[in-house]
């Protein structure tokens, strides 16, 4: 968001990640699946305008360390 912080958001749950260390996780945690199977294979980083470019880079890379078969990138200005 505007403050650089990572947010990790599921159909089930929606969660703050204050460090990339955090969003690894959350996003493994993710990929792993609900508990009804269902398991994501996209990833989706909405990165507000004013976002510190590494911190986006960060997101991104992080959806292909978690094995996500598509990562996407859309900028917004206002996250939801």
């Amino acid at each position: 968001d505007e403050n650089n912080t990572y947010r990790v958001v599921t159909v089930d749950w929606d969660e703050e990640a204050p460090s990339e260390h955090e969003m690894l996780r959350k996003l493994r945690e993710a990929r792993d699946g609900d508990s009804a199977g269902n398991v994501p294979s996209k990833l989706l980083v909405k990165a507000h305008g004013d976002s510190v470019i590494e911190k986006v880079v960060s997101a991104l890379d992080a959806g292909t360390e978690v094995g996500m078969e598509q990562v996407q990138l859309v900028k917004v200005e206002e996250i939801e």
